[in-house]
């Protein structure tokens, strides 16, 4: 759990240096793959450790097929957020399946 805390503030520096280094006017594609991806490590941390304070009875597998899982969600609303406005129907899709994914994931076995 040390580790997580540790990587999750390294993580988190690291999006703020990247911030307040880059323009997004002027970035590049690289740039915004860095960013997005930091972005999504961080999300899958956070919920990494909050699935894991809350169902820790839950199998360690499954428990990290969900963080990943789960951490595309919120990456997802930033990127679109980033193309254009988000509408109802984009956050509904973008939370939604997620949360089908990993709750049909457990439910039937498919992560052991």
């Amino acid at each position: 759990m040390k580790k997580k805390f540790i990587l999750l503030l390294t993580t988190s520096v690291l999006i703020l240096v990247s911030l307040g280094l880059f323009s997004p006017v002027d970035a590049k594609l690289p740039i915004y793959l860095a960013l997005f991806s930091l972005l999504y490590v961080f999300f899958t941390l956070l919920f990494s450790i909050i699935i894991d304070v809350s169902y820790s009875k839950i199998d360690r597998n499954r428990r990290r097929f969900a963080a990943v899982i789960l951490g595309f969600s919120p990456t997802i609303l930033l990127a679109l957020a980033s193309l254009s406005s988000i509408t109802f129907i984009d956050f509904v899709l973008a939370t939604g399946i997620p949360i089908v994914i990993v709750w049909y994931g457990i439910r039937r076995g498919a992560v052991k």
